[in-house]
């Protein structure tokens, strides 16, 4: 058992959950990594990529972990953790990879994947209510058996839960078209310390006037201001047609030029735009290569879609390249092996999520290829956009290293100079955890709000005291 000499608010709250019916006590840890798997990573860890590497070096956190079952049992962990001055870390999935619920400090993992059934679903109203333990391809596939989806389709579906998406602000393959987790909250249900349950936004209206939209400071909060235990999410039906193109074009350059003139359009619900360096490490391409998608209510339409494509991509001086679309989408979700492969081989993986202006991307993706290629230990680099808006895009920089720990902080160190000299974001859906808070600097007013918000909600500093909250002490 873990000893509890030095967390006396813990065990108070532990004597306070134990024997609660509606709760499942355990004690988990060590962690071990054979080889990593994210499909079965270890609690009391979340997936940030630097774990494995601490637990290599003989890191052994333990902790406690609460499952409840009901909403009311949330709400009296919670209070129970604010009457005995302990901590409470907010866990869905795990699936976060920016260490944003550590098992650090006295608290105990409230996880809540045991909350996962879908409450109630309306095809009229294209609305379904689901408690915040639900698997995100669960609930997908409950729609889809019904003619209906989320289209919220992240990386980690198959682990990421719905509560954890929206704590993380998570965002999926299809946000061009389709937008992003806070795009598709209508209302949300959080357990607030002093509050009890709160739903915020408007469960009878689609666009109701609640007030200055209080949802969304909980939406990308990572767990700090309240736990999230149901949301009312927006859904769609299920598209009569869809059609998936692929174009080589010269470089990254004319691939924005071409990704900006569709996301302008707003007809494209998928972009994918690979650096030459993915392009041609993944796919053997030579250039940069565009995917598309698009939908339609009729076949003709379709076509039509696929007609403005072809120009602008052709405009750009693309060309139709085949397999590189069916290739990527077989093998989009198989991270499990090329871990298996990267562990086995003495090396490492971490993804790097960024986003600045049109008129800064192209820049910012050369700069990191450039300077992270030239960190000792940093064995490849490789870089596309995923995500795009009328103002900008989002980069995501894949880097293969050896399995060092200095080598791992450098990339993180070389990503910040650069996102600050250039004027651009440090992190576009991955969050900030443990591994940006040395960075939240970079909030500004942003985070002296979000801390007076923070130090109002839970003056106790209850929940995720750890992560990105964890400097709202020094804020007044």
């Amino acid at each position: 058992m873990a000893r509890l000499g030095g967390c006396p608010g813990l065990g108070r709250l532990l004597e306070k959950v134990r024997g609660d019916p509606e709760v499942e006590l355990s004690e988990v840890g060590p962690p071990e990594f054979d080889v990593p798997q994210f499909s079965r990573w270890p609690l009391p860890l979340d997936m940030w990529p630097l774990w494995p590497l601490l637990v290599e070096k003989g890191f052994r956190p333990r902790a406690y972990v609460a499952k409840p079952r009901s909403r009311g049992a949330v709400e009296r962990i919670v209070e129970a953790a604010a009457e005995a001055g302990a901590c409470l870390v907010p866990r869905g999935g795990g699936s976060n990879v920016v260490g944003a619920s550590p098992p650090l400090g006295c608290c105990l993992i409230l996880d809540l994947r045991m909350l996962d059934k879908i409450l109630w679903f309306s095809g009229e109203d294209l609305v379904v209510h689901v408690e915040a333990g639900a698997v995100v391809s669960k609930v997908e596939e409950w729609l889809n058996r019904r003619g209906y989806t989320l289209g919220y389709h992240p990386q980690s579906q198959s682990l990421a839960t719905v509560g954890g998406s929206i704590a993380m602000l998570g965002s999926g393959a299809l946000a061009p078209g389709l937008g992003n987790i806070e795009d598709m909250v209508l209302w949300l249900e959080t357990v607030i310390p002093g509050l009890g349950t709160v739903t915020l936004g408007s469960r009878n209206s689609p666009r109701g006037w609640e007030g200055p939209g209080v949802k969304h400071l909980f939406i990308g909060s990572e767990g700090s201001l309240g736990v999230v235990v149901s949301a009312g999410l927006r859904v769609r039906p299920l598209p009569e047609f869809t059609g998936a193109l692929a174009y080589r074009l010269p470089g990254f350059r004319e691939g924005l030029e071409a990704a900006r003139r569709l996301t302008l359009w707003r007809g494209a619900r998928l972009l994918r735009l690979l650096d030459p360096s993915e392009a041609s490490m993944l796919y053997g391409v030579d250039g940069a290569v565009l995917m598309v998608e698009v939908e339609a209510p009729d076949r003709g339409l379709l076509e039509a879609m696929e007609g403005y494509v072809e120009k602008v991509a052709s405009a750009s001086g693309g060309s139709r390249v085949e397999g590189v679309y069916e290739k990527w989408a077989r093998a989009r979700y198989m991270y499990d092996e090329h871990v298996r492969q990267l562990w086995s081989a003495g090396l490492w993986v971490d993804t790097i999520d960024t986003a600045a202006p049109w008129s800064r991307v192209e820049d910012l993706n050369r700069r990191l290829l450039e300077d992270l290629a030239g960190i000792p230990g940093v064995v490849a680099v490789m870089s596309h956009a995923g995500h795009f808006y009328s103002g900008g895009a989002s980069l995501y920089h894949t880097v293969v290293m050896e399995r060092r720990l200095d080598t791992y902080w450098r990339v993180w160190s070389r990503v910040a100079e650069a996102v600050r000299q250039l004027g651009a974001s440090i992190t576009h859906q991955h969050g900030w955890g443990l591994l940006r808070k040395p960075y939240l600097g970079f909030l500004g007013g942003n985070y002296r709000v979000f801390c007076r918000v923070k130090n109002t909600l839970d003056p106790g500093n209850v929940l995720n005291p750890n992560g990105i909250s964890s400097r709202c002490s020094r804020v007044g």
